[in-house]
Order: C-alpha cells, then structure tokens, then sequence
C-alpha cells in the first residue's frame, strides 16, 4: 500500500506540473493524471479492504482457538499474531 500511496503523489505532482505547461501535447493532460489517480485510489481502496479482512479473520483465530482451549491468551501474543509480525 505504501507503494501505492507513493505513487498517487507522484502522479499528482505530474498533473500540477502539466497543468503549468504552455503548449498542449496529445496524450499528456491533467485529464490522463485524473484517470490514474482515480485507478490508484481505487487499488489502494482494495487493498484497504483486503488488509481489514485480513486482520479481523486473524482476531477471529485467535478469538476461536482461546474458546476452543478454554485458555487466556497473553494480550501482546494476540495483537502480534494479528499484524503477522
């Protein structure tokens, strides 16, 4: 996602400095930025999504095997399997 959010800046920087251009060049406008910024934040939208799944089907793992053992498990274990580090 960090990537992805570099990249929107990057193209966002494009587009300003299209728009300060004094000639017109087909193919090159603020129209074409806007397209891929719109592209851009819709992958990064998904991978949002993706990520939040992720991380609430981790809880319910954790949340399942502590029902299922009848057992507590340490705050710092649980919070460190569910961002996987």
């Amino acid at each position: 996602m960090a990537d992805l959010m570099h990249d929107f800046d990057v193209v966002s920087r494009i587009s300003s400095l299209i728009g300060t251009m004094r000639s017109s060049y087909e193919g090159l406008s603020t129209e074409v930025t806007s397209q891929i910024m719109g592209d851009i934040q819709r992958a990064i939208r998904y991978a949002v999504v993706v990520a939040s799944a992720a991380a609430a089907a981790a809880i319910d793992v954790v949340a399942d095997y502590v029902v299922a053992n009848d057992t507590i498990v340490d705050d710092a274990l649980a919070v460190c399997f569910c961002c996987g580090c």
